[in-house]
């Protein structure tokens, strides 16, 4: 009620508006299933990754709160040029959910190749807590099927958000999604999982995730490659030791149950549609603890003497 303008960032579908208000800035986003992103969340939130603080409504008149939203949105029309306001309309009208998220302060990690970020590049790039969070992040990304930030497929250093607090520096993860699939067998459903675990997937990420990192606007160096590598694969085991220590069948079966009661979607009310969750998770589970041991990350030390 207090909102002083709205400003929309992406296009089409994509798109996403910020509210600013007295308190602060807010993000806004309009989803057609809710349940991905909200059991996301909750998976990284108990493996121990920072995210936004998220909280998901539906985009009807029998919640006040998400009709509140709605009709602020509406009444910001103005704020918008013509393209976007046609955009925010389709969501308005065919949207089941809206996700209102806290902003992550701080600069995305694909914005530190800039020049002026330069200073912050070598720090990151000589922060081992940071890059092991990031091959941590990997692993639960596969687990969730999360391919839109670090995988074999894409490599989206924008879904990264380097803060510093009093702590010191951290990485928040945003745009979190949960995708199940449906598959004939079980190594379709875990594959990614299984590549991400394996020597050659750490060393494959390491490298695309580095050479995206700096761009062309910061020079390329044989021993922060392998800084990164290094401390990728000490990541990787970490983010499998946190899924085998925090997922199991119960947080499985809250996450079908999510998607039959608590945030159905546009088929998530179907008994199949449950099922393939399930079995996805439970088939990516028993991959992340099988390559744990099959490549020897039981063996990797997690503070190694760097030379």
């Amino acid at each position: 009620a207090n909102a002083t303008s709205n400003q929309r960032s992406g296009t089409g579908a994509e798109g996403v508006i910020f509210v600013t208000t007295a308190s602060g800035e807010m993000i806004v986003k309009f989803l057609k299933a809710g349940a991905g992103a909200a059991q996301a969340d909750k998976t990284l939130d108990a493996v121990g990754i920072d995210v936004p603080n998220s909280r998901i409504v539906k985009n009807d008149h029998s919640d006040s709160l998400g009709s509140a939203i709605s009709s602020l949105i509406n009444s910001r029309m103005g704020d918008l040029d013509a393209a976007q306001q046609s955009q925010v309309q389709t969501q308005l009208t065919t949207y089941k959910y809206i996700q209102i998220q806290s902003k992550a302060t701080g600069i995305p990690l694909d914005k530190l190749n800039l020049k002026s970020n330069h200073e912050e590049m070598q720090a990151f790039l000589s922060n081992a807590s940071l890059i092991e969070e990031v091959g941590k992040l990997a692993v639960v990304d596969a687990f969730l099927g999360n391919t839109d930030r670090l995988s074999r497929a894409t490599n989206n250093t924008g879904n990264y958000i380097l803060s510093h607090g009093g702590s010191g520096p951290t990485l928040t993860a945003i745009d979190n999604e949960t995708n199940a699939r449906k598959a004939s067998n079980q190594t379709a459903r875990d594959a990614e999982t299984r590549f991400v675990m394996s020597a050659d997937g750490v060393n494959q990420l390491a490298q695309t995730f580095y050479v995206k990192l700096i761009g062309t606007n910061y020079p390329y160096s044989d021993h922060d490659l392998a800084f990164v590598k290094q401390h990728m694969l000490i990541g990787v085991k970490a983010g499998a030791q946190a899924i085998i220590a925090n997922i199991d069948q119960a947080f499985i079966n809250q996450a079908k149950a999510m998607e039959k009661t608590q945030l159905p979607g546009p088929r998530g009310t179907g008994t199949s549609e449950r099922e393939i969750v399930r079995k996805t998770l439970k088939a990516r589970l028993s991959a992340i603890q099988d390559q744990y041991r099959k490549n020897g990350l039981d063996r990797v030390p997690m503070n190694p003497l760097i030379m």
